[in-house]
C-alpha cells in the first residue's frame, strides 16, 4: 500500500523538521536594549525573563509557592497539576537552598495574602501557559510553556519572572512506503510515549529557573545556565 501525502503536509512535515534541526535556546530580557525575542532565528526556544533591581537588596528568610494557575484555554488534569506543583517546589529549594520554602494552598488569587500571614514576604507564583500535543500520522510534537514569577508581597512587585514554552518533536518526510511505515510507527510510538512530557516538564523548568542569580544578591550579565 502506497501512502500519499499532498504537497501542503509536505510543506508542514520540512517546516517541523527543519525547525527541530535548528533549533537552540536563547535567553532574552526584553527590557534590555538590544534583546528582541522577535529578531531571534524563528526556529529557536527562547525563555524571556526580567530581573528586577530589588532581587539584588532582598534578603528572604521564607518564600510560599502558591498553586499552579491556568492560563485561558488550557485543561489539565490534577495529577498532572500536583507533578508540576512538585516540581516547582524542588526548583525553588535548589534554587533558595538557605531559605524556608512554604507551600501554600490558597486560591491563587489571595495567594499572596496567605503568604503574608504566613510569614513569607516572597511569594513563587506559576502559570501554566500552553500545553499540546499534536499528532499528524508522519509526524508528532508535544509542548509545554511556564510563566514562573517572584513577587513581593507588601506591593506585588515582580523582583523575578521567566517564561518558556518547551517542545520536542519526532517524524520524518517519508520518501517510499517502507520509510513512510518506520515513520509512522516512530511517530506513533513517541506519541503514546508517557515519559516525554514529564521530561519536557523538567526542560522547562530547568531552563526557566536558570535565569536567576548566581547568588541571590548579585546580578549577573547573563543569567546562570
Amino acid at each position: 500500500m502506497t501512502t500519499k501525502y499532498s504537497t501542503y503536509h509536505v510543506y508542514v512535515l520540512m517546516l517541523a523538521l527543519l525547525s527541530s534541526a535548528c533549533s537552540q535556546t536563547s535567553y532574552v530580557d526584553p527590557s534590555v536594549r538590544g534583546q528582541d525575542a522577535r529578531e531571534l532565528n524563528p526556529f529557536d526556544r527562547v525563555v524571556e525573563y526580567r530581573i528586577d533591581l530589588g532581587l539584588i537588596v532582598a534578603n528572604p528568610t521564607c518564600i510560599a509557592v502558591g498553586p499552579i494557575e491556568m492560563a485561558k484555554g488550557v485543561n489539565s488534569s490534577q495529577e498532572w497539576v500536583d507533578t508540576i506543583r512538585a516540581s516547582i517546589m524542588a526548583r525553588s529549594r535548589a534554587a533558595f537552598p538557605d531559605v524556608a520554602i512554604v507551600e501554600i494552598e490558597a486560591d491563587p488569587s489571595v495567594a499572596m495574602m496567605e503568604a503574608n500571614i504566613q510569614g513569607c514576604h516572597y511569594v513563587v507564583l506559576t502559570e501554566l501557559t500552553n500545553q499540546d500535543e499534536t499528532y499528524l500520522m508522519a509526524w508528532s510534537r508535544k509542548r509545554i510553556g511556564i510563566w514562573v514569577r517572584l513577587v513581593r508581597t507588601e506591593d506585588g512587585d515582580e523582583l523575578w519572572s521567566a517564561k518558556h514554552i518547551a517542545s520536542r518533536s519526532e517524524g520524518a518526510v517519508p520518501l517510499d512506503p517502507l520509510a513512510a511505515a518506520v515513520t509512522v510507527f516512530r511517530t506513533a510510538d513517541f506519541n503514546s510515549d508517557k515519559d516525554i512530557m514529564p521530561s519536557l516538564l523538567d526542560d522547562a523548568m530547568r531552563r526557566t529557573f536558570s535565569t536567576l542569580p548566581i547568588k541571590w544578591n548579585e546580578k549577573p550579565s547573563e543569567p546562570f545556565r
